[in-house]
């Protein structure tokens, strides 16, 4: 009898152990796959933005997003960027995207409005260009040279003006960061406020990669009627885009300067629908001289390795405290790295980490409890 009892005791006993062994293999298992901030060091963009706007609500990533302040980590600047607004060159920056639309570029200068064209090719001050009705804001750049959000507003002042400057709230980081991981550090402050990635595409032909006949072609199927005879009333316009100088023969009032002819020859061409007054002649040295500056987005403005497509970019409108988060220094990006155990705790989420060690604990004390009982109907067997 004594040995029968023995015997199931060691099997349930195997059981448990067994039991305990798969749930540590499962924790083990869980553990091994990449914490947050490994996500961010090692994914390829587009698959750490899919797993961020996926994971974005989960405890891990929440601490992640979160656990960079000071009070968690124990440094102050550690994770903190500084966010200066500048005027910057369209010249000297360059996108991080590896497409941007030439109907995104070109539409508004070109066919809907086409006093931007005017405002942006007489540009002599930095342009602060639209971002909605009534409204202008900065773009968002890195380290002076590369576009985070804002690509197709820069891509507009720069087809119309490669000598123009545009305002931008550029960002610094405390600590070695690359162009790819500063898209991955904006999305991560989209993903902090609103709880996911929202994404937008770009429309038509690429503009970073569109030959010659393309972008003529696209600006003479959509170039407003208007425009030309505009450019011809503009003397600083008309000069850059016709290359031809007025020349004022007396003092005029401001309302006679907006109008002023470009020089006498030229008065005398377009009479004669031959020269620049000329809607064709127009037409065609608008396209001229924004391919001109569109070739040299092309040359100069190169993306870096593993730019990602436009879906993929961050959208920071969506998230108006986004600097916050970032100057704050809240995602933890940096050593040292807070203790996520304090997280889960303080914020009462049961992982399934927790969960697991919860139940092996319960399935601990089982056993004790099984092996206390057993041991004492055996004890009691052996005195019978």
């Amino acid at each position: 009898m004594k040995k029968l009892f023995e015997s199931w005791r060691n099997v349930c006993s195997d059981y448990n152990k067994k039991v305990l062994k798969e749930l540590q293999r499962e924790e083990d298992e869980a553990a091994a796959v990449e914490s947050p901030i490994g996500h961010f060091k090692s994914d390829q963009y587009e698959k750490y933005v899919s797993w961020l706007g996926n994971n974005a609500k989960d405890p891990k990533v929440a601490t992640f997003l979160n656990y960079g302040l000071s009070k968690y980590d124990g440094s102050e600047d550690d994770d903190a960027f500084s966010i200066k607004t500048v005027a910057i060159p369209v010249v000297k920056l360059k996108p991080t995207q590896n497409e941007i639309g030439i109907e995104g570029s070109l539409k508004w200068p070109i066919k809907k409005n086409p006093k931007q064209f005017i405002q942006y090719a007489g540009a002599t001050k930095p342009v602060t260009p639209p971002s909605g009705p009534g409204k202008t804001d900065p773009i968002v750049t890195f380290d002076g040279q590369w576009v985070i959000d804002g690509h197709h507003r820069w891509s507009t002042l720069y087809a119309c003006n490669a000598g123009a400057s545009i305002v931008c709230n550029n960002i610094t980081a405390n600590f070695k960061l690359g162009p790819i991981g500063m898209l991955k550090t904006v999305q991560a402050a989209i993903a902090r406020e609103v709880g996911g990635i929202p994404q937008e595409s770009a429309s038509g032909a690429n503009l970073l990669t569109a030959g010659e006949e393309e972008v003529k072609g696209w600006i003479d199927a959509n170039m407003n009627p208007k425009l030309p005879a505009m450019v011809g009333a503009s003397p600083e316009v008309s000069a850059k885009v016709f290359g031809v100088k007025t020349k004022k023969e007396q003092p005029v009032t401001e309302a006679e300067d907006s109008t002023l002819a470009w020089s006498s020859e030229t008065a005398a061409q377009s009479e004669a629908g031959e020269g620049v007054g000329s809607d064709v002649v127009g037409r065609t040295a608008i396209a001229n001289y924004v391919w001109k500056n569109v070739r040299v987005i092309q040359q100069n403005a190169k993306p870096p390795k593993g730019a990602p497509a436009r879906d993929f970019m961050p959208q920071t409108g969506n998230a108006p405290n986004w600097v916050n988060t970032l100057t704050q220094g809240a995602i933890d990006l940096a050593p040292p790295y807070a203790k996520t155990k304090g997280a889960v705790s303080e914020n009462k989420k049961i992982t399934r980490s927790a969960l697991k060690k919860i139940i092996r604990e319960e399935l601990t004390k089982a056993e004790k409890k099984r092996k206390k009982k057993l041991k004492s109907e055996l004890d009691d067997l052996e005195h019978k």
